[in-house]
């Protein structure tokens, strides 16, 4: 089974697994690989087409950003 969740809001829509996309795509452009992480933890704001996020990586290092989407 293959599912997608979509993400609506002002006429405007999202893929949630395309945030996931983004995220990692900016977490790689600072270096960071994806093996080095231990938790991901993503906050879409979809009135700002933001999605602000927190990587824990194994070394117990936190890193934060954000990306817009879209």
């Amino acid at each position: 089974m293959k599912a997608k969740t979509y993400i609506q809001y002002n006429q405007t829509e999202v893929v949630a697994e395309d945030i996931v996309k983004v995220v990692k795509e900016d977490l790689k452009s600072q270096e960071i690989k994806m093996v080095n992480i231990d938790t991901l933890n993503m906050y879409y704001k979809p009135q700002e087409a933001s999605c602000y996020y927190v990587a824990t990586l194994k070394d117990g290092k936190e890193v934060q950003g954000s990306v817009k989407i879209g």
